[in-house]
């Protein structure tokens, strides 16, 4: 595996890379830190403490500590990026509608173009589906690709869609406890895995760009643009924008899609009130998820509390064979998933 457009924080594991340029973890700009890896400038994100390794007090971030510790007295290493042609074909199981090839022709331009563009388009429409041409035409290129989401289980899945029809493509599968294994030349990744390149990616497509915590962190967002290149083409996926990121394209950089690819309409949810307490049986939900398994569909039971849901899962994993629980603190989450 090649370190491509990353930053490095060992020189020893480098093997034919050529560093481009070396800075400071943190350093101090008109008073200010600023980090070098994450480019965090939240003052109250930074930490000073004695460092036994040089005899002085340094500065480390805390914004990007789970990529590893970056501070004042360590330099950081940016490496120069590569980049390398592929055939990148890809295989559909079926046809395009009209409205998703218009829309994956105005993708295919805006990657062409160095573009932005913001795909809105409603649930079900067949998002992922409409990014392969213009990921095919980058990487034919010569592009570097990521595909982004703010939340792994995205991640997940549409990696597995992507390998699926990129057959012969080297794709990196990035988020945190799981590392890249080839030369970042086609990404799939968290948002905050972007904050280990500076200036590698031609392209980035980012899921669901509404969703927690991107639409609520702008430090995420200056992540995606600190691992872009200069002229790098951005396209945004969500079936929900709000005026705020709408405000930032102008029309002709908008594709909408009211309808899914089926032609069929959305399900509506239907609101029904029931008070499920943690210390008494509630016959009404149990009825429930016996008729689902009853109809061999599956069932989530999202909960606002990890407490509150592992109380009520105690009284009701007694009646099924196949039930389970799972949090954020979840050491198998992603197993669970």
């Amino acid at each position: 595996m090649k370190l491509y457009g990353r930053i490095c924080h060992d020189l020893n594991n480098l093997t034919t890379e050529t560093v481009k340029v070396s800075k400071p973890g943190v350093s101090k700009v008109h008073e200010k830190y600023i980090c070098n890896q994450c480019g965090n400038t939240d003052q109250t994100l930074f930490f000073n403490y004695y460092c036994h390794h040089c005899n002085a007090t340094t500065t480390y971030c805390r914004y990007c500590i789970n990529l590893g510790k970056v501070q004042s007295c360590k330099a950081i290493y940016i490496i120069e990026s590569e980049r390398q042609k592929s055939l990148c074909k890809y295989r559909l199981n079926f046809e395009l509608s009209e409205q998703q090839r218009h829309a994956s022709d105005k993708i295919k331009q805006a990657v062409l173009n160095s573009e932005h563009l913001l795909l809105h388009a409603v649930t079900g429409a067949g998002k992922t589906e409409m990014i392969f041409e213009g990921i095919s035409v980058a990487r034919q290129n010569g592009d570097n690709v990521a595909v982004v989401s703010p939340r792994v289980d995205v991640v997940k899945e549409v990696y597995l869609r992507l390998a699926e029809a990129f057959k012969d493509e080297q794709i990196d599968l990035m988020y945190e406890g799981n590392f890249g294994q080839y030369n970042s030349t086609f990404v799939v990744a968290t948002v905050h895995q972007l904050m280990r390149y500076d200036s590698h990616f031609d392209v980035v497509i980012v899921d669901e760009v509404d969703a927690f915590p991107l639409d609520m962190d702008n430090q995420l967002m200056h992540t995606i643009h600190k691992a872009s290149t200069l002229h790098a083409s951005h396209i945004y996926l969500t079936a929900t924008p709000n005026q705020q990121l709408q405000a930032k394209f102008t029309d002709s950089q908008i594709i909408k899609l009211p309808a899914r690819y089926h032609g069929h309409s959305l399900p509506l949810p239907e609101f029904q009130f029931n008070a499920i307490k943690e210390t008494k049986l509630n016959q009404k939900l149990l009825k429930l998820l016996k008729k689902q398994i009853e109809d061999k569909r599956k069932t989530f039971v999202f909960f606002h509390d990890i407490s509150y849901m592992k109380k009520v899962f105690n009284m009701y994993e007694h009646y099924f064979s196949k039930i389970e629980y799972v949090s954020s603190v979840d050491s198998e989450r992603h197993e669970k998933i």
